[in-house]
């Protein structure tokens, strides 16, 4: 249950996530301490945009779940559920590249954008949502994630997390 406090952070998401203005962020950072509501922020996001058919991808890191290593796949594969043609062009780049799965984050990011992304039209903003990111294990992968939608217009990646000196 959302508390009507967080009903203007919500809206303000919510407004940011469907802009198609091309002077709209592509990301929306959520900072605060831990026990500030921010996964049940990004729950609540979650299931507002998968309602309007705009969820893309949700990867939510905790103290069971912080390795990278599977972050690329994991959005790959729910982008695959999400999109069909993501899902015809990420077959056409597994038969290229069988060994994706194991190739650290970068070349699993060059992978997303060379394969899956490259020529694909998709009508209006897609979210995907990374919550609790300073959980994650490898700090390098955030340039990484900075960089997914410099390539991706109509990526909008909402992040979550306590404030750390690596994340801002």
């Amino acid at each position: 249950c959302i508390e009507s406090a967080q009903e203007p952070i919500l809206s303000k998401i919510y407004k940011w996530g469907a802009s198609i203005s091309d002077d709209t962020p592509n990301i929306f950072l959520l900072l605060g301490v831990s026990k500030l509501a921010k996964t049940a922020i990004s729950h609540t996001v979650a299931s507002y945009f998968d309602e309007q058919d705009r969820l893309g991808a949700t990867i939510f890191f905790d103290s069971h779940h912080s390795s990278c290593q599977t972050f690329f796949p994991s959005v790959i594969w729910e982008l695959c559920r999400y999109h069909p043609a993501i899902y015809e062009k990420v077959m056409t780049g597994l038969k290229k590249n069988a060994k994706f799965l194991h190739n650290p984050p970068e070349q699993q990011f060059n992978f997303l954008v060379t394969y899956v992304f490259e020529n694909l039209t998709m009508i209006g903003p897609t979210l995907i949502i990374v919550d609790n990111l300073n959980k994650c294990d490898n700090k390098q992968f955030l340039g990484l994630l900075r960089l997914l939608p410099r390539f991706l217009s109509n990526i909008r990646l909402l992040i979550t997390s306590e404030p750390e000196d690596d994340i801002l």
